[in-house]
C-alpha cells in the first residue's frame, strides 16, 4: 500500500481522495507519514526510500505557504492571526462532486448560501473523510458557513 500511495504521490502530487479521474482535485487525510512510520520496525532503511515522497506531500500540504500574511489563506494553507500555519482541507473545484451530484445541488439549493461556497465546502469535507455528516444534516442546519474549509488534518 505504501509503494501505491507513493506512486500516486509521484504521479499526482498527492493521494487523491480516490482512483477516479473526477477525485483528483482533492486529497485523501495525510496519512503517508503515518503509514511510512510503520516501516521503523525495520529501521530507517525501511523508511528511508520513501523520503522523497514525503516531502513531495509535505510541499503539497504546504504550497503558497511563504507569501502568506496573518489572516490570509491559500489552498491547504491558513497563516494564522499570530503568525503560525494551519494546513486545512480544501478542494480546487467549487462544483458538485460527481460522485454526489444530485445530492451536492440540492444542499446548496437549501442552504441560503451561494452555491460555490457550498460546493467548495462540500468537497472540503470530502477530502478530510466527514462525508456522512454532510449528507446527514445538511450544510445549512449543521454546519456555519465555511466549518469544512476550516477542518484541518489531525494528524
Amino acid at each position: 500500500m505504501a509503494d501505491n500511495f507513493a506512486w500516486l504521490i509521484e504521479t499526482y502530487g498527492h493521494i487523491p481522495n480516490g482512483n477516479r479521474t473526477y477525485y483528483l482535485s482533492r486529497s485523501q487525510p495525510p496519512v503517508f507519514a503515518l503509514m511510512v512510520e510503520l516501516f521503523e520496525e525495520d529501521g530507517v532503511r525501511g523508511a528511508k526510500r520513501y523520503l522523497d515522497h514525503l516531502k513531495m506531500e509535505h510541499a503539497f500540504w504546504m504550497d503558497g505557504a511563504e507569501s502568506l500574511i496573518p489572516h490570509q489563506a491559500y489552498r491547504h494553507v491558513v497563516r494564522m492571526p499570530d503568525g503560525s500555519l494551519l494546513n486545512r482541507y480544501w478542494d480546487d473545484r467549487d462544483t458538485p462532486r460527481d460522485e454526489s451530484w444530485r445530492e451536492d445541488v440540492e444542499t446548496a439549493r437549501h442552504s441560503g448560501r451561494p452555491a460555490n461556497e457550498v460546493y467548495r465546502d462540500l468537497r472540503a469535507g470530502a477530502a478530510s473523510g466527514w462525508t456522512t455528516p454532510a449528507a446527514g444534516c445538511g450544510i445549512s442546519r449543521g454546519w456555519p458557513a465555511s466549518a469544512r474549509r476550516s477542518l484541518s488534518p489531525s494528524t
